[in-house]
């Protein structure tokens, strides 16, 4: 969930792009006249209309888990290489504090 209670918010990037199409509304009021009622009726869909299609539908779980999956595919890598570290590091500790050495190691280890 995020801070405000809701579980969906837009990205920075869907958040940016809205507020350029906001603040060029004049600008497309002056030079496009005929268009400016389709224009408005645009930022009222994006800014009002479009976030409870997309929870009602279900469309922002599916993008969430796409993402959680493919962000948990590009770090499994990562993760598995720390993984290896670890477990490297626990068996040099395991075989420094043994008591028995092994006949693998180098004289004086």
């Amino acid at each position: 969930m995020s801070r405000n209670g809701q579980r969906f918010e837009y990205s920075f990037w869907a958040k940016a792009s809205f507020t350029g199409l906001f603040f060029a509304s004049p600008a497309v009021f002056f030079v496009l006249p005929e268009y400016a009622l389709y224009y408005l009726g645009l930022l009222i869909f994006l800014g009002l209309g479009l976030r409870p299609i997309l929870v009602r539908l279900g469309i922002d779980v599916f993008f969430s888990n796409l993402q959680g999956r493919i962000e948990e595919k590009n770090w499994q890598p990562i993760t598995e290489q720390r993984r290896r570290e670890v477990e490297a590091a626990a068996e040099v500790k395991r075989i420094k504090s043994s008591h028995v050495r092994d006949p693998r190691l180098p004289p004086n280890w």
